[in-house]
């Protein structure tokens, strides 16, 4: 994972604190995002999560939730205003 030792200070700061399990795999879904973006967490905009919901369409709900959460951390963490983009529904729209 490639990112600021500014960054790179916030998210260990953010696993060192509250329940430590939860937040140590929020971190680590936050480092993989980096991963598989192959650029620093600092350069990960909407587009690129757009891009990893469609490579990841096969995860279950709660699954992207959890991914989803750990994404709004590392939006909070970066000080970027609004949310990360939310997982496209599995669910089929309402025929009506």
């Amino acid at each position: 994972m490639r990112c600021t030792d500014k960054t790179r200070a916030a998210l260990h700061a953010y696993a060192r604190k509250g329940g430590k399990a939860a937040r140590k795999k929020q971190v680590a879904r936050i480092e993989a995002l980096g991963d598989w973006c192959k650029k620093p967490l600092e350069q990960i905009g909407k587009k690129d999560i757009y891009d990893y919901w469609r490579a990841n369409a096969t995860l279950s709900d709660d699954t992207k939730r959890d991914h989803y959460y750990a994404f709004a951390t590392l939006w909070t963490i970066l000080g970027r205003d609004g949310e990360p983009p939310r997982w496209p529904s599995s669910k089929p729209p309402d025929s009506k």
